[in-house]
């Protein structure tokens, strides 16, 4: 491209030198001066301009060499041209001289210039071609070092592959040696086992004991794991899996033993995995068991499946609590003992609970300020209303409520964690019994007990049945029955018969309730005191009476007949009726009536003497 660049650069100087050539020359012949004969024959070129400033041309690079260029060879078609000859020009014909040449001297200028630049270009084409190479031979050096350098890294790093797969084969025949040997390491067990077996026997240990039964179960376990190892590893897939890996084992085929090995790896670890698993599900006896209560700090006794027992305090954790069922039994001042069972598993920690937080009664009582007694769950509790008690194991209870002279009130209640029960012991409002008798003065027993005599009431008496026994001397004994209702009085009502005795009953009867010695102090007729003394002996109809200050005489008195109507025995002096009449005698109590008749005529009192 440049060098048709500057072949048409070099056209186009040569045809404007040739052109500058042909105006000069023909400005110099005559009769071209003057302005019509220069109209007549024009020139090929029009007239330049006479004010045309000539161009600014841009300094040429003092860096680069001088251009030069070749010499023209103008030639005019048919024959050389020789040089023109210098001759004189008119005024007029100097001036477009001047014209010309200053217009050929541009060109020459800008054609100068053009080659000048030309070159350049291309002498910054080549030095830009030159580096170029030099890069792409810098590239080429560098490329080639590149592959060197990763060749080397790839041996390298085969090598290093290589001993990486020799050291992990070496790993994985470890461990699969490890787990072929387990049969022998398990027969050891038990060779060990039967001899610790034997040795309890010698020492008087009953099959039955805890040793006896752990050494027991340890030798099944072990039989029943060496069972399943001959079962399972001669043929395992990790014995194939080993020659496969170590045919495979090469530096040539390095792809082809990591994929032999990762298959050997996976079985080994399918082998650990499967002989590991078996040992924990026939090997383990032991599990894990969490005992927790509320509150905290309970003691309790751990009995395993083997009789063997262990105590603590809750929480705790055990972890090596015989597989099987346990009884852990919780203890707390004041509580039964509580009992919770449970099953130690290889697969969980089991967990026993006990919550003793006990429950709450709230006792109260109408009328308040009652006795009260609970009983339940081991213990008793007693008290006056109102009282809370706290902390009592759950579980039913028995309140009972005493008031006295009443019929005390039992009732039950149930204690549950965490509830505060109430129990209300509610007497009703009392009733009021009121006693009478026909005659009256008879005895009112209640309930066992004399409590008066008729008429008689008795008051604050709770609801419910009652019953009295009336009595009354000579007088056949009377029972009565009622109901006490609440606020409301009750009335028993008696009407007495009376004892018809006979003469000789009677008189039994008077000697039985005269026996002693009864006196009178009374006046005499002459104004002074007089003392008399009667004194009678049981089971004897004759009495001996005394009279002290009125003579000192001594008769005997002789019971000869009876009234039973008025309760009155009648005596005689010595076979005789004193003073023309029977003396009648009564006994009421501690007081003897003396005198005629029915003793309705001032008789004489006599009381019984103090021994």
């Amino acid at each position: 491209g440049l060098q048709a660049k500057y072949r048409s650069s070099f056209a186009e100087i040569t045809t404007a030198f040739e052109t500058l050539i042909l105006a000069a020359d023909t400005a110099a012949l005559p009769g071209l001066t003057s302005a019509p004969a220069a109209m007549a024959n024009p020139s090929r070129l029009p007239p330049l301009p006479a004010q045309v400033p000539a161009p600014l041309l841009p300094p040429l690079p003092t860096s680069s060499p001088r251009p030069s260029l070749p010499p023209l060879a103008m030639q005019v078609p048919g024959q050389a041209v020789p040089p023109a000859p210098v001759t004189p020009a008119k005024k007029s014909g100097g001036k477009g001289l001047l014209i010309g040449v200053a217009a050929a001297v541009i060109v020459l200028a800008a054609g100068g210039w053009l080659v000048m630049k030309v070159r350049a270009d291309s002498a910054q084409k080549t030095r830009l071609e030159a580096e170029a190479n030099q890069r792409e031979e810098v590239a080429r050096q560098q490329e080639k070092a590149r592959v060197a350098a990763a060749e080397k890294a790839e041996r390298d790093k085969q090598d290093k592959l290589f001993a990486a797969l020799r050291s992990r084969a070496t790993e994985l025949n470890a461990a699969y040696d490890v787990a072929m040997r387990t049969p022998a390491a398990t027969e050891r067990e038990l060779a060990d086992l039967k001899a610790k077996s034997d040795d309890l026997s010698g020492q008087g240990k009953s099959i039955t004991s805890p040793e006896m039964r752990t050494l027991s179960d340890q030798f099944k376990a072990r039989e029943k794991f060496l069972a399943w190892l001959g079962e399972h590893l001669p043929g395992h897939p990790a014995k194939i899996a080993r020659v496969k890996a170590v045919e495979a084992l090469s530096p040539k085929t390095l792809e082809a033993a990591a994929t032999a090995l990762d298959a050997y790896e996976k079985t080994v670890k399918q082998l650990k995995a499967e002989v590991a698993d078996a040992r924990r599900e026939l090997l383990t006896l032991m599990g894990s068991l969490r005992i927790t209560s509320t509150p905290t700090g309970t003691d309790f006794t751990l009995t395993d499946n083997y009789g063997r027992t262990s105590s603590g305090q809750t929480p705790a954790e055990l972890t090596d609590v015989p597989l099987g069922g346990v009884t852990v039994a919780f203890k707390r001042d004041g509580w039964p003992e509580i009992k919770k069972l449970a099953t130690v598993t290889r697969a969980e920690a089991a967990t026993v609970s006990a919550d003793l937080t006990g429950g709450n009664v709230s006792l109260a009582s109408a009328p308040v300020g009652l006795d009260f007694q609970l009983e339940g769950a081991g213990r008793t509790e007693r008290g006056r209303t109102p009282a809370t008690l706290t902390g009592l194991p759950p579980g039913d209870y028995s309140v009972t409520f005493a008031r006295d002279g009443w019929p005390a009130l039992t009732q039950t209640v149930s204690v549950r964690n965490g509830v505060t029960t109430n129990a209300l012991g509610d007497f009703p409002a009392p009733g009021v019994l009121k006693v009478t008798s026909t005659p009256a003065g008879a005895a009112v027993t209640f309930k066992g007990q004399a409590v008066g005599m008729t008429p008689l009431v008795l008051p604050d008496l709770p609801p419910g049945p009652v019953a009295v026994d009336v009595t009354l001397a000579d007088y056949h004994p009377e029972a009565r029955q009622g109901s006490i209702e609440p606020g409301k009085e009750t009335l028993l009502s008696a009407t007495l018969r009376q004892v018809i005795l006979t003469a000789e009953q009677a008189y039994a009867k008077f000697a039985k309730d005269a026996n002693g010695t009864w006196v009178c102090h009374t006046k005499n007729g002459l104004g002074g005191a007089t003392t008399l003394y009667l004194r009678f002996v049981a089971g004897s109809k004759t009495l001996s009476f005394q009279q002290t200050g009125f003579g000192g005489s001594t008769r005997n008195l002789t019971m000869v007949g009876y009234d039973a109507a008025n309760r009155i025995v009648l005596i005689a002096f010595g076979g005789l009726d004193a003073l023309n009449g029977k003396i009648s005698i009564r006994i009421d109590g501690d007081t003897l009536l003396f005198g005629r008749g029915n003793l309705t005529n001032n008789p004489t009192v006599f009381r019984r003497a103090t021994p």
